[in-house]
């Protein structure tokens, strides 16, 4: 009697071990599932209040005319709440816009009416997702800077004074006025 619960229990525990192995055989690819909205005409996103975002260059800001001038970005949440935005563009130059102004010491304030804007011009079938920034965490952004387009304003080559804003109805938010050289 004592044997054959022994047989038993050997048998259930070799069938487990077998089920372990053949399972651990099988492999199944997993995709995660990004959560798009419609382009931006045909949906309404709700406009975010009490969040703390900061936006801000970092690393070279020093270009040269017959190279890509790529300026990048730092979008963070310096708040204590996990922020939400719905609106942001899956093509991620698209949430920026560029404000620029041949460099002048005198210039204290910015007034967009007195700079050139670089605005993005979003393709009409353009999908959005949700970004959620929780507390601490930032997002790089990468944009390109049209260098031709820019020397075309007064000052050939030289300084510049640029101002990033995002591109957003829900968020409102800017960077601080910084310089970058085109030479």
């Amino acid at each position: 009697m004592i044997m054959q619960y022994f047989f038993k229990i050997n048998r259930l525990l070799l069938l487990l071990l077998w089920t372990l192995v053949i399972s651990g055989c099988v492999t199944e690819e997993i995709k995660p599932k990004i959560k798009t909205y419609p382009p931006a005409g045909s949906g309404n996103f709700p406009k975010l209040s009490n969040y703390r975002l900061v936006l801000y260059p970092v690393g070279n800001r020093n270009f040269a005319t017959g190279r890509t001038a790529e300026l990048n970005l730092c979008l963070k949440n310096v708040g204590n709440k996990k922020v939400n935005i719905a609106e942001w563009h899956m093509n991620t130059p698209d949430n920026i816009k560029i404000y620029y102004h041949p460099y002048d010491k005198t210039i204290e304030t910015f007034e967009p009416a007195n700079w050139q804007c670089l605005t993005p011009k979003i393709k009409s079938n353009a999908y959005r997702f949700h970004l959620s920034l929780h507390p601490g965490n930032s997002v790089f952004l990468t944009k390109t800077l049209p260098l031709k387009e820019m020397l075309k304003v007064n000052a050939p080559e030289g300084k510049y004074l640029v101002v990033s804003e995002l591109n957003l109805k829900s968020v409102s938010l800017r960077s601080p006025m910084f310089e970058i050289s085109i030479k």
